[in-house]
């Protein structure tokens, strides 16, 4: 599992899916479910390589630029994202 100052993040034990859980956010988690592992951890590792550009960014800035990031950047893969309240 992956930590920073606004967000956990860890591939699922099946491989399938992604869960993101915001610090700051109303909603328990997002997961974003693929059909496959390899589309899984691709989506994971850009995930942790975005984050790690984010480093020396301030932390509501870096959780605006991530959230950008999801909704401009994953729309190419195919997923489905479920939000849990």
């Amino acid at each position: 599992m992956y930590n920073n100052s606004f967000l956990g993040m860890t591939l699922t034990d099946d491989g399938l899916a992604v869960a993101i859980y915001f610090l700051s956010d109303d909603n328990l988690a997002q997961e974003y479910l693929f059909k496959s592992k390899e589309e899984a951890a691709l989506f994971h590792d850009s995930c942790l390589r975005f984050l790690e550009m984010m480093e020396d960014y301030e932390v509501t800035e870096a959780e605006q630029l991530f959230r950008e990031f999801l909704d401009k950047n994953v729309v190419e893969m195919n997923y489905k994202r479920i939000i849990y309240k």
